[in-house]
């Protein structure tokens, strides 16, 4: 990986074509372009995934938190119009 972060790893005489290739991605506009949708492709088949964890983890915190404040459940499901069964699963989870 030194080839891609350190500058002078590589010289434009003794290698050439990385030299090249090196200069195309991380200088050029159409290098970086390329380089930011292939991060981006990487990042897109996880991105979903990644956010309904979070987005599910945060539910189970919130969940948690007022239940450990008293309330039960139950009223809790009749506040937030998520089932029950939810509620104790999200807050099993912690």
């Amino acid at each position: 990986m030194k080839v891609f972060t350190v500058d002078c790893v590589y010289d434009n005489e003794k290698f050439p074509e990385t030299s090249s290739l090196k200069h195309h991605y991380k200088e050029t506009e159409e290098g970086v372009n390329v380089m930011s949708d292939i991060i981006e492709r990487l990042w897109g088949e996880d991105k979903q995934k990644v956010f309904e964890e979070g987005k599910k983890e945060g539910k189970s915190d919130i969940l948690n938190t007022i239940i450990k404040n008293g309330m039960p459940p139950e009223e809790l499901s009749k506040y937030s119009n998520i089932p029950v069964s939810e509620i104790k699963a999200l807050s099993a989870v912690h």
